[in-house]
Order: structure tokens, then C-alpha cells, then sequence
């Protein structure tokens, strides 16, 4: 086992089980590395009518099944050790599974495939293999990316603090002490996916105070909400899901979405991306908090 091979296997209840070849008990057979960074692709091709040679139809990723050899070296009892891993590998639950490998962390998540346990010859001690199969063949960042639109720039005074207080009699005249920022905010903000492939994500809309008809840009194409969000109210925009969906404060609200929205085409590309947040109300734009919230994709670790 290599000593920079970790990984945690998480169950969609939240029970988790580690293999850090350390205090759990558990070591990764290493050559399982090997398919760490490989995918299988299907390329469909047609023969061509006046040349030699064929022409690509269509090619595409196909689903990941990744199977794991693990081995137990800790002073549990065998039969604990069993029951343990047998009752964790539950096919009725959805599985994440995060690997570290020289000190790089990302996950995937699927379903179980197939699972055995057998004696280890050597030591007497449990060999499970487990196999999860992922839809979705793309290994995930650890965290979330998040954008938040808008930024504090520095003016006069920054980086201290005022203490001064005001003229109560005449505040406008007489100001407490200095301006140390201001919040600039034009709507634009440009988000870098340094991922391996394009990405969706999803569009965090908090309102602080009156937006009418929200709508988020990206690089020319657009979705528009019909609807006045009051403070309070949080829309989402999730381009994850498939199809897309629209949320205002947990509420399916995608009917609100204007006819010349467009679901399609707004991924997140490779490199530089352009988002613009606009309202009917301009003036009150800087009362929108907009997150962009992303994964980059990666196509191993």
C-alpha cells in the first residue's frame, strides 16, 4: 500500500467508512491506483461513401464502474470487522467516494455495483472489494467553488477603521469620520473554470431588498425570472439538475422563467466566463447578493 493513497467512502445517510492505511485499519491495495485516472470512451463511426477510411458519428464518455481492494491490518476481531463492512455496503444507498492521492483531493458518487469479503491468507484478517458505478464519470473538487458578484474597493482611509461619530443635527454635512471602502457593483463578474472539462452550476439570487425580474447573463445568453423578490427571498437557478431547475425560497418556481430564457447553452466552459446579473430596477441592483456555485470537473485524480 502506498502511504499517499487515502480514501472516505460516504453513504447517502451519512455513514462513512475510512481507509487511511493509519488509525482505521484499513490500507488500499495499491495497484488500485492505476484506474484512477482513466475513463472509457465509445466512439461511433460510419463508413464513408467515396473515400477510404471511416467518418466519427459521435463519440461520448460512457458510465465508471471503479472498483477498490481493501485490506484490514487492525486488533478488531474479525467477526466485528465483518459485520461492519457488510452492513456498510448497503445497496440500497448511494455512495461519494473522496480520494486523495499525492495530496490531491476529489470525489465521485454512484451506485453499488458489486461487493465481496473474503479471508486474507496472510493475515487472517478480512479483503473487501467493492465496485461503485458512476453515471456521472467526472471526479469532483473537494469544495465548492463559490463567486459572489461585486467586490469592496479601497478609498480614503482604508484599511482603518472610523470611530468618529456623527453629527446627529446634521448627517449628511457631518459624516461619521472617513470613507474607508465602497461597494462597487456593475453586475459583471467573470468566473475561471480551471477544471479538466466544461461544468454546470448553479446561480444563488439573495434579496436585501426589492428585485424586480432578476436575470443572470452569461456570455450573451440569459435566464430571466417574471417575479419581484422582496428581502428575504432567495432564488436559485440550478443548471446541475437535469433538466434545470428554478426555486424561490424552496418553492419549484421555473413557470416564472421568461419565453426567451435559455437553459441551453450556459455552461461553464474551460477557462474564462462571463456572468452579468441585471434587474428591471437598476438602481437596486446592489441589493441582489449573487453567488455563482460550482465543481469543477477533473477526469481522474
Amino acid at each position: 500500500m502506498a502511504d499517499d493513497i487515502t480514501m472516505r467512502v460516504v453513504r447517502s445517510d451519512g455513514a462513512q467508512m475510512v481507509f487511511d492505511g493509519a488509525s482505521s485499519g484499513w490500507g488500499i491495495e495499491q495497484g488500485d491506483s492505476s484506474e484512477w485516472a482513466t475513463l472509457d470512451q465509445t466512439v461511433k463511426t460510419s463508413p464513408n461513401i467515396i473515400r477510404d477510411g471511416v467518418a466519427r458519428v459521435s463519440k461520448r464518455l460512457d458510465d465508471k464502474d471503479r472498483t477498490v481492494t481493501a485490506y484490514y491490518f487492525g486488533s478488531e476481531p474479525e467477526a466485528k470487522v465483518r459485520a461492519r463492512a457488510i452492513s456498510f455496503f448497503n445497496p440500497k444507498y448511494e455512495f461519494r467516494v473522496y480520494k486523495t492521492y499525492l495530496g490531491v483531493t476529489r470525489w465521485y458518487e454512484g451506485d453499488l455495483l458489486a461487493f465481496a469479503i473474503e479471508d486474507n491468507a496472510a493475515s487472517i484478517m478480512p479483503t473487501i472489494k467493492f465496485t461503485i458505478l458512476s453515471m456521472d464519470v467526472y471526479y469532483r473538487d473537494a469544495d465548492r467553488n463559490e463567486r459572489p458578484f461585486g467586490s469592496s474597493t479601497p478609498r480614503l482611509g482604508f484599511p482603518f477603521v472610523s470611530h468618529l461619530a456623527s453629527d446627529k443635527r446634521r448627517p449628511r454635512d457631518h459624516p461619521a469620520g472617513f470613507v474607508v471602502s465602497e461597494l462597487v457593483y456593475s453586475g459583471l463578474n467573470t468566473v475561471w473554470n480551471t477544471g479538466d472539462v466544461p461544468c454546470w452550476y448553479r446561480v444563488e439570487i439573495r434579496a436585501k431588498g426589492e428585485i424586480v425580474n432578476p436575470k443572470i447573463d452569461k456570455d450573451g445568453k440569459f435566464v430571466q425570472l417574471n417575479t419581484v423578490l422582496v428581502e428575504g427571498d432567495v432564488a436559485i437557478i440550478d443548471f446541475e439538475s437535469s433538466p434545470p431547475k428554478v426555486t424561490v425560497n424552496g418553492v419549484n418556481a421555473i413557470a416564472l422563467a421568461s419565453r426567451d430564457s435559455k437553459f441551453t447553452g450556459m455552461q461553464m466552459q474551460v477557462g474564462k466566463n462571463k456572468f452579468r446579473f441585471d434587474c428591471d430596477n437598476q438602481d437596486s441592483r446592489a441589493l441582489a447578493e449573487v453567488r455563482v456555485l460550482f465543481h469543477r470537473l477533473y477526469l481522474g485524480v
